[in-house]
């Protein structure tokens, strides 16, 4: 191959060839065609800068059970809140419909009932500067300190199309506070980690690693290979490994798969299950999974980085890897392979 015919060169220039790096997605950005003057409802997250104290502490114990889980705002919380309702009095057109105040960051919902003068990054910007002000003057150690501000850079904005989304999503901000306390309880089972093993490459996890040592695993696969009566066979065996503690392997992708994930779900038992990407940074898995992975008896196992989600696959051809990946982690006991925490 001569250079004419080689990629990014362009022969015409002295300039040397420029190769450009995969997108990584940044969760900071705005939506380039929203009209952020319009009326629409968001979900805003602030976070606090570094440099200053917890906004709230969570009160209630998560192993009692039906016990309240809340935040209780401490004294810089109380600046951020007290700031929050000026900047509504403000600006009549914006409303709060709701909010929490964790530890290090703020969720809010805000819902815009008509046009607005101007974008409305620009109003969320005032609230800002308002809650540095106040803090300074309330403050007189970071008063001195023109650095010190109360939210930090890289707050993330997420558009509510419909009152279905809002729904969702008001859920999981009132649950905010009893997840943040179950990671913090049961903090072992709740880290992403790199694994890399022989024969299986590198992999990326999330729970409970010590399901891989467990020496009886089995693979939960309903496949059309062989016959109705030997799928069936092969999966009441898999319950009865499991009602004895044994773990579930699995991308529990086929609907008789996925009944049997919801049965172990419902009984407590033990199962990896694999999945084609991993959990990006400071994500978790939903809901259901997530408390799950308290219990210990959980783990995620992804056949890539989160990162290198650009190409895609033909799923016909991701699930049969996944079935591999199952076979191969039931093979292993993993006494060789590495651990690091991501």
């Amino acid at each position: 191959m001569n250079d004419s015919s080689l990629p990014f060169i362009d022969n015409d220039s002295d300039h040397r060839p420029v190769f450009r790096q995969p997108t990584k997605h940044c969760q900071t950005r705005r939506m380039r065609d929203h009209d952020y003057k319009k009326k629409c409802a968001y979900l805003w997250t602030f976070m606090r800068s570094r440099e200053l104290s917890a906004l709230s502490v969570i009160r209630g114990d998560i192993r009692v059970r039906g016990d309240r889980i809340y935040t209780e705002p401490t004294t810089l919380g109380i600046v951020f809140l007290d700031a929050l309702t000026n900047f509504l009095e403000r600006n009549p057109l914006i409303k709060c419909n709701y909010k929490v105040v964790m530890p290090d960051h703020v969720h809010i919902i805000f819902y815009v009932t008509d046009k607005l003068d101007r974008k409305f990054g620009w109003y969320v910007g005032q609230l800002k500067a308002s809650c540095t002000r106040i803090m300074r003057e309330r403050f007189p150690q970071y008063a001195e300190k023109d650095l010190s501000y109360f939210i930090r850079n890289g707050d993330n904005d997420r558009i509510l199309y419909d009152q279905g989304q809002w729904s969702r999503w008001q859920r999981y901000i009132e649950d905010n506070p009893r997840r943040a306390l179950l990671k913090r309880t049961f903090s072992d089972l709740f880290h992403r980690t790199l694994i890399i093993s022989d024969g299986l490459g590198s992999l990326h996890a999330y729970g409970n690693l010590f399901l891989l040592h467990y020496p009886e695993k089995i693979v939960v696969r309903y496949t059309s290979k062989v016959s109705e009566a030997e799928n069936n066979r092969r999966l009441q065996y898999a319950r009865e490994i499991a009602r004895n503690g044994g773990v579930l392997v699995s991308p529990f992708i086929h609907p008789i798969e996925d009944e049997i994930y919801k049965e172990g779900l419902k009984n407590g038992w033990r199962m990896i299950r694999i999945i084609e990407f991993g959990l990006p940074a400071r994500k978790h898995p939903y809901r259901e999974e997530f408390d799950y992975c308290a219990t210990g008896n959980y783990l995620l196992v992804s056949l890539r980085d989160e990162r290198s989600f650009e190409r895609r696959h033909p799923m016909r051809a991701v699930c049969l890897e996944m079935n591999r990946l199952a076979e191969r982690i039931v093979e292993s006991d993993f006494s060789s392979a590495k651990f690091r925490r991501e």
